[in-house]
């Protein structure tokens, strides 16, 4: 278990002294607030699809790279609805995992999103609701040529000592694919490292076109700057 005092210190050690980095640190700071002892859940024991790195992967490159990318950090389990999983990812916002909030239900959210997104089918999303139940272990990095690392409040990896702050903090949902996995719907929250207003959360629906994956369509559920 990791006191929220050690975790504010392992917090100021990976983005800078507060006096120095305050714009940043009001927002993420948020992230860690309501935590006074972090601790580890157990995961489903769930093997994920390779398609699921797929479609994080194509998240991350079309909208949260930036144009030089140094290197980012994805949580080693995913969020779900259940608010208690921000205790085993160490992310919380509006006092539940991002995909809500601790006030709506899970058909809430998801009316909401089907509602911002309307071509989104319901066996997409009926997908990613009986998914996003239960928290997965991710085992492996995405398949991007950017240097990456996966952590969690309970994993031993060391952050890269040479490359300085990670760009961003990855946190995504399960996938909800249709039947023919040519469509694809999932939740991914950011906490940015270098701009408090690329820290957001959203639900993306994509596509598959010539085998590739293709963000089409975003709802944006919080955001901790001025929104685009």
């Amino acid at each position: 278990m990791i006191k929220w005092r050690a975790l504010l210190r392992y917090f100021y050690k990976i983005v800078g002294h507060p006096t120095q980095t305050a714009p940043i640190l009001c927002g993420l700071s948020i992230i860690f607030l309501a935590h006074s002892v972090v601790a580890e859940q157990q995961s489903t024991g769930l093997i994920l699809q390779n398609e699921e790195y797929e479609v994080w992967a194509a998240v991350v490159e079309q909208v949260h790279l930036p144009k030089v990318p140094r290197w980012f950090m994805v949580c080693d389990r995913t969020v779900t609805f259940e608010c208690s999983s921000a205790k085993s990812t160490g992310f919380e916002i509006a006092g539940c995992s991002g995909m809500r909030t601790i006030n709506e239900t899970e058909d809430d959210r998801l009316r909401w999103v089907k509602s911002k997104i309307p071509e989104i089918t319901d066996d997409v999303v009926l997908d990613l609701q009986k998914k996003s139940r239960s928290i997965a272990k991710i085992t492996k990095t995405l398949p991007l040529a950017v240097k990456q690392v996966l952590w969690g409040p309970s994993s031993n990896i060391q952050f890269p000592k040479d490359s300085g702050n990670p760009d961003f903090a990855a946190y995504p949902s399960r996938v909800g694919f249709d039947k023919g996995q040519t469509h694809a719907l999932v939740y991914m929250g950011v906490a940015s490292w270098l701009d408090v207003n690329r820290s957001f959360g959203e639900y993306l629906y994509l596509s598959r076109e010539n085998n590739r994956w293709l963000v089409k369509n975003r709802a944006r559920v919080w955001s901790m700057g001025a929104e685009e």
